[in-house]
């Protein structure tokens, strides 16, 4: 039972750290299956939290321009059921309070979600990202050697670690003051940066004061 839970667990996870494209996608099939599960039912038997679904993960993973499209296309579809209504309750006051019902908490799961992942993602970059230098922090710079050491033993190519150590960077710091031992390091890690290629780049690491492992 534990077990099961647990898979369950992960495949939520999942949902929640699909690439923008992937998302799109998932959220395009997702969207049409309850669209037409909305259409082909009656109209009193309402979905909305099926969209909510759809808009969450699309706004949580794709951004908020992704989630508000889906939002309105949600919006679209649900004044389409409500109009199977009879004559003379469409467009009633007590439809529109459905259609409001039923749209406006999409609108807030956008307005909820998208602040809490720009918070998450900066959370998430300073748990990674030394502050001084820009550059990867040990605890980052392990999670991307397990990521190639996983893929390299999948693949079976090789991958390499380039280690670069500043030659008696003490003596900077002793002679000019850290502000000067401080730019350094941020000329280091920026040089590492820009000359490495983007898919070969990895993440420059901060060990310390002096070591960096692009």
């Amino acid at each position: 039972m534990k077990s099961g839970s647990g898979t369950w667990q992960k495949a939520v996870l999942r949902l929640f750290h699909l690439s923008p494209l992937v998302t799109t996608l998932v959220c395009v099939v997702l969207f049409g299956l309850v669209a037409l599960a909305d259409l082909l039912t009656p109209p009193a038997l309402n979905l909305s939290v099926f969209y909510v679904f759809v808009v969450l993960i699309a706004t949580w993973n794709a951004g908020w321009k992704t989630g508000l499209a889906f939002a309105l296309l949600s919006t679209l579809v649900q004044t389409m059921v409500l109009l199977q209504h009879p004559p003379d309750v469409i467009f009633s006051l007590i439809w529109f309070a459905w259609l409001l019902n039923r749209s406006l908490i999409l609108f807030i799961v956008i307005g909820l979600t998208y602040p809490l992942r720009v918070l998450f993602d900066r959370h998430e970059a300073a748990g990674r990202i030394d502050a001084l230098t820009g550059a990867a922090n040990q605890r980052y710079f392990r999670e991307i050697l397990d990521m190639e050491l996983t893929r390299s033993a999948r693949s079976g190519a090789p991958f390499s670690v380039a280690l670069l150590d500043c030659d008696d960077f003490k003596l900077v710091n002793d002679q000019f003051g850290h502000l000067i031992g401080d730019r350094l390091l941020r000329a280091v890690a920026d040089t590492s940066r820009r000359c490495t290629r983007r898919r070969h780049r990895g993440a420059p690491w901060r060990r310390r004061v002096r070591h960096f492992a692009p």
